[in-house]
């Protein structure tokens, strides 16, 4: 049973299930500051209405001017604060007039950037004249273009309309579309003077929040601008099962659920700097925790909470498998795995101190013939002993493409060779024997060779 502890303002406590593998898992939210140990990056781009109804007058002036003043100054100040955002800027309906019903009127005027100022946000903007279309449907699909495919990099759209499509386009559809794609946007709809009916066509796409003067717009983009800017932290940390830290490190992989994308790949040390290592995640996606003992699993249904730090301490189980082994010199590969679980894991040599996540293991010591060890019964802390068997090595070299089955003393098969000129094994010691015939020969023609496996000696076989 792996327990999985929530704490805020209180605990509570469910179960979680893999493989039929049993774990503890400790994990508390809190909000406390943690150390920034890596750069996350932030994109949000604004989309700016410049259709012609933004000439309006807006109490005092033109929604157009009130919208490109304000947006100056605010990015102005939100960046200088906040070096690792990047903002970029989607204007539409500014470069044809109605009348030539232009519904790709749309492009990207300020591409993003950790750099802007007022002056750079103003002047651009005030080149430009809202004369045109409002095409919702195809900006918003533009900017998976804009944003790029950086899966890592949180996006954020903030759109900043009067009006509703008038392109038959579908702004639904398209955010739908994007969300099926696994590109993840989280939109925000400033109506300015947009009535009540019409913002519920636009509640589809994102958060809907209508601006009914110039204090309230700006208001509503300091809002939003802070509400993106709160990061979402974990620190990952693991540490047997009395509690106490590793002393090595431990990696492991967070992996996107829904496209099993490879997120991040990172591994946990225990003597870091204030001893535990920070992660900016990106919260738009939903994750799986892959830890990569030997074996590896998962931990699913990660739960990341949006703005908050997280913290998961995971116990797994340690102990130490001590083998025997005089052919130190050879290359010694073996297979492991728990009992219940098909998938084998190859290990080029078993490490002196090896992580395992059941009591009852499997490892198959892949030589000739294949030797299992099946009552691997482990405890934290626990040393299983596992003696080699003696082995030689087998040299085979034939002239021609004679086909050739290697048995035990017993008849029974031990591998058939493929058809190179001369095949090195090594092999258990033993009596064997070698069946053969010609490719061409009648099976009649069948022969048969019996062969002494010595330990550590070599023993080679040409077949004529």
């Amino acid at each position: 049973m792996i327990l999985i502890k929530g704490k805020e303002k209180k605990s509570n406590s469910i179960s979680v299930k893999k493989f039929g593998l049993v774990f503890f898992l400790l994990f508390s939210i809190t909000v406390k500051s943690q150390e920034e140990s890596q750069i996350f990056n932030k994109r949000v781009l604004f989309i700016l209405d410049g259709s012609g109804s933004m000439n309006e007058r807006w109490q005092s002036e033109t929604k157009w001017e009130m919208a490109i003043t304000t947006l100056s100054n605010l990015i102005d100040s939100f960046e200088k604060v906040n070096r690792d955002f990047e903002i970029g800027i989607r204007v539409l309906g500014h470069q044809y007039h109605k009348n030539m019903q232009r519904c790709d009127d749309s492009k990207l005027e300020i591409e993003f950037s950790k750099d802007l100022t007022f002056e750079k946000v103003n002047n651009r903007l005030k080149s430009f004249a809202p004369k045109g279309y409002t095409p919702l449907a195809y900006s918003i699909a533009e900017s998976e273009k804009d944003f790029g495919g950086d899966v890592k990099t949180q996006n954020v759209i903030i759109l900043i309309t009067d009006g509703l499509e008038n392109c038959n386009g579908n702004p639904c559809e398209v955010a739908t579309r994007l969300r099926e794609k696994n590109i993840f946007i989280n939109p925000y709809i400033i109506g300015l003077g947009i009535d009540s009916l019409e913002s519920q066509n636009l509640e589809c796409i994102g958060k809907f929040i209508d601006a009914k003067n110039k204090e309230v717009f700006k208001q509503v983009i300091q809002t939003i601008l802070s509400e993106v800017a709160v990061r979402t932290t974990l620190t990952v940390q693991f540490v047997k099962s009395d509690s106490s830290s590793y002393s090595s490190y431990v990696p492991f992989s967070l992996i996107e659920k829904r496209g099993n994308v490879d997120m991040h790949n990172l591994i946990y040390t225990s003597n870091t700097r204030r001893s535990k290592d920070t992660i900016n995640i990106n919260p738009q996606y939903s994750y799986n925790l892959l830890v990569h003992t030997n074996p590896p699993f998962y931990l699913p249904n990660f739960t990341i909470v949006k703005g908050r730090h997280q913290h998961y301490t995971i116990p797994v189980i340690t102990g130490e498998i001590k083998y025997d082994n005089p052919y130190k010199n050879k290359r010694n590969q073996y297979l492991l795995r728990p009992q219940n679980w098909q998938n084998n894991i190859w290990h080029t040599g078993i490490q002196s101190n090896i992580y395992w996540i059941d009591s009852h293991m499997i490892i198959d010591y892949n030589m000739h013939p294949m030797v299992r060890y099946s009552e691997v019964n482990l405890k934290e802390g626990s040393t299983y002993d596992m003696s080699i068997g003696a082995r030689g090595t087998l040299v085979l070299k034939r002239e021609n493409k004679e086909f050739l089955t290697l048995y035990n003393k017993n008849w029974d098969k031990i591998l058939t060779f493929n058809n190179d000129i001369v095949t090195t094994i090594d092999i258990a010691i033993g009596d064997y024997y070698l069946l053969f015939k010609k490719r061409t020969d009648h099976s009649e023609n069948t022969k048969y060779r019996p062969l002494k496996i010595v330990e550590n000696q070599t023993t080679n076989i040409l077949i004529e």
